[in-house]
């Protein structure tokens, strides 16, 4: 498979005809192919497909991150998430929504073993909201990305939290981003 905005198919091709005869033979589209090459030629297929990558990649790759907007301004529950639920199931071509929205950071902690995992508790128009967001540090000793009393974009997908007999909202973050305190002044504030 390829990423977005990379044809690894033209890849493939301009490969061909610098190295004829590396690849046995090969096939695909835009966004996924497949070959087959001696085992022996590995190293320099690997060679000669990183070369050609890198000229047509921009440099840096900046990952995007796709949401459908933010979640309106009534009060996000339990009901909500079943609203949003009801459109399932969700798969390649029709993906689960994720939604953007700003909030303060009322409380965060590092969970799990290891723990590089964030649960927070987040101000948003008056309500606390759990959330969690799964390998949010690279490693133990990785700053958190935010503080309390923070704002914070959020993207995040809504979800029920069951534990003890009791079924709680959970937002599960998929990214997470400090605003800075010039940037505070254009967004919702707790």
């Amino acid at each position: 498979r390829s990423i977005d905005g990379f044809d690894i198919k033209a890849a493939l091709d301009e490969l061909n005809k610098t190295q004829p005869g590396l690849m046995l033979r090969y096939g695909g589209h835009t966004g996924a192919a497949g070959l087959s090459i001696r085992k022996t030629d590995l190293c320099v297929f690997s060679k000669a497909l990183n070369t050609i990558v890198l000229k047509k990649l921009p440099d840096p790759l900046v990952p995007i991150v796709w949401h459908d907007g933010p979640l309106s301004d009534e009060p996000i529950n339990i009901a909500t998430f079943k609203e949003i639920n009801a459109l399932a199931p969700y798969g390649r071509g029709f993906l689960a929504p994720n939604f953007v929205n700003t909030f303060k950071v009322i409380n965060i902690r590092t969970i799990g073993n290891p723990k590089v995992h964030l649960a927070l508790t987040l101000g948003h128009q008056g309500q606390e909201l759990r959330a969690v967001y799964f390998n949010a540090l690279e490693n133990e000793q990785a700053p958190l990305p935010c503080k309390v009393d923070s704002q914070i974009e959020v993207v995040y997908q809504l979800s029920e939290n069951h534990f003890r007999n009791q079924t709680q909202l959970q937002l599960q973050i998929q990214n997470l981003t400090a605003i800075s305190i010039d940037e505070q002044t254009d967004k919702q504030p707790y």
